[in-house]
Order: structure tokens, then C-alpha cells, then sequence
């Protein structure tokens, strides 16, 4: 129960904001379509992982939620941290993301 309680807490302030940040950012980079695609799939698998890791280290999630909000920390990262499987559909990300902030 705890555990859905944080998968939807996850999914709605901080998985969401990222993916629609990140959605944003690789359209407006002109990424193509396959790498959009993936970053989405990689998103919609965070929640999940986000909650489990939440529930064995609290003060990671609080850390981690606000570096995000703060800007301290790269959403993307948190998101590579969380799902060790994104590491390449964000490693393909990073050039159209990083093209953005020159």
C-alpha cells in the first residue's frame, strides 16, 4: 500500500514534470522520433523503481526530489539512477539535450 502511495506521488510530481521537461527539450532539439520514444518508455518504467528505492532509503528520495526541484541535480540523472536501463536511451538523449544549453 505504501509502496502504490509513493509509485503515484513519484509518478505525478516528479516523473511526470521530468518527462514532459525532457519531451520538450528533445522536440525542440529535433531528436529523432526512436530516441523520444525511448526516453518515454524509460520514464514510464521510473515510478517503480523510484518508490522501491524510495522505500529502502528515505533520505535518498527526499535528496534526490529536491536536488530535482532545486536544480541541483540533471532530471536525467535521476532517472539513469533510478533505472539502470535507461543508461542508453539517455546516453542517446544527452547530445540533443546538451545541444540545447550552448
Amino acid at each position: 500500500m505504501i509502496k502504490d502511495m509513493l509509485i503515484s506521488l513519484f509518478s505525478t510530481f516528479v516523473v511526470g514534470p521530468i518527462q514532459a521537461e525532457l519531451n520538450t527539450k528533445l522536440l525542440a532539439a529535433q531528436a529523432p522520433p526512436e530516441i523520444i520514444s525511448q526516453v518515454v518508455a524509460c520514464a514510464a518504467a521510473a515510478p517503480e523503481a523510484l518508490s522501491a528505492r524510495a522505500v529502502q532509503d528515505p533520505a535518498w528520495a527526499v535528496t534526490s526530489v529536491v536536488g530535482v526541484w532545486l536544480g541541483q541535480t540533471a532530471p536525467e540523472a535521476l532517472l539513469g539512477q533510478a533505472v539502470p536501463a535507461c543508461g542508453t536511451a539517455l546516453e542517446a538523449a544527452k547530445p540533443y539535450l546538451t545541444a540545447l544549453k550552448t
